[in-house]
């Protein structure tokens, strides 16, 4: 199974250890994830500055993806969001479909509908399944209460991504933990926007909307969380304490990438998952004996 790996921006910059333990994992399970160092932003930063450039040059990206002939794998959900929404309005709005063409015209490149785009937490979902992930634990992460974060763009628009799970009670993100032995946290704000979008207009707004998450997993009792997403990594990892320190609250909950928990599971140490043994033990505790 191959798929074209889309880092998009942030991913790189913010969050290698993410790329490294997706392509660790992908490996594990038979998926390769091949690197394309043609890809370009997805545009989605300026989408409310100029709707058709931030969607062209999704398509732009999606069309290399097809000169290559292979889907595309995603890790970051504003990527995702941009990826698919201009793909599915290729595909079914005539006017906007020449408009982008005619935008492309100079590049070389030309839109033909023929992948697909895929987030790589999907992917798990529902082209590997819980039972196959479950079979290749060596390591079962039983006893950790884990709370899913899915955040604005892994779900929605759900006409975009084929409702292939509830945009208000999904499921999708609690399979997989449950997948490595884990026992997933309910609490309702696991959907809600964490503001990383809005970080460049300000902090204070992103905060307070990530601090209604963050309360919300510590009251369900979470000991660690896991994310899919690195605008939500960097709101509920690197601003935790900032934000527990203006709410006067201490969550303690580090945070993790899916291929991560999923590669802790696995076996993989640490290290080789961009992860520090201080934020294994933290959230694992004697669950995982020896961290390397």
């Amino acid at each position: 199974m191959d798929y074209l790996l889309y880092t998009g921006c942030t991913v790189p910059l913010r969050a290698v250890g993410y790329e490294i333990a997706a392509i660790k994992v992908a490996k594990e399970l038979g998926i390769n994830l091949i690197p394309m160092e043609e890809f370009s932003c997805c545009g989605y930063p300026i989408i409310f500055l100029d709707r058709d450039t931030s969607l062209a040059l999704s398509v732009l990206n999606i069309c290399m993806a097809e000169e290559k002939g292979l889907p595309i794998a995603t890790l970051c959900n504003s990527c995702t969001g941009n990826l698919t929404k201009a793909n599915d309005l290729m595909h079914k709005d005539e006017a906007f479909r020449e408009r982008i063409n005619k935008l492309l015209e100079p590049t070389g490149h030309q839109w033909k509908g023929t992948i697909k785009i895929r987030h790589f937490a999907r992917i798990l979902f529902e082209e590997v399944g819980k039972e196959k992930l479950a079979a290749r634990v060596t390591k079962s992460l039983e006893g950790a209460n884990i709370a899913p974060m899915y955040g604005c763009h892994y779900l929605k628009p759900t006409n975009i991504y084929d409702y292939f799970d509830h945009p208000d009670h999904p499921v999708s993100m609690e399979t997989l933990i449950e997948a490595t032995g884990a026992k997933p946290v309910e609490y309702v704000e696991k959907t809600l926007c964490c503001g990383g979008p809005i970080l460049a207009l300000g902090e204070d707004m992103p905060m307070d909307m990530s601090e209604r998450i963050l309360t919300g997993m510590k009251k369900g009792g979470a000991e660690a969380a896991v994310v899919v997403c690195p605008f939500c990594n960097v709101m509920m990892g690197e601003y935790q304490s900032t934000i527990g320190e203006k709410a006067g609250i201490e969550y303690n909950i580090p945070t993790f990438y899916m291929p991560q928990l999923i590669g802790l599971a696995f076996g993989f140490t640490p290290k080789e998952l961009g992860l520090k043994k201080k934020q294994v033990k933290k959230a694992f505790g004697d669950i995982l004996e020896e961290v390397e």
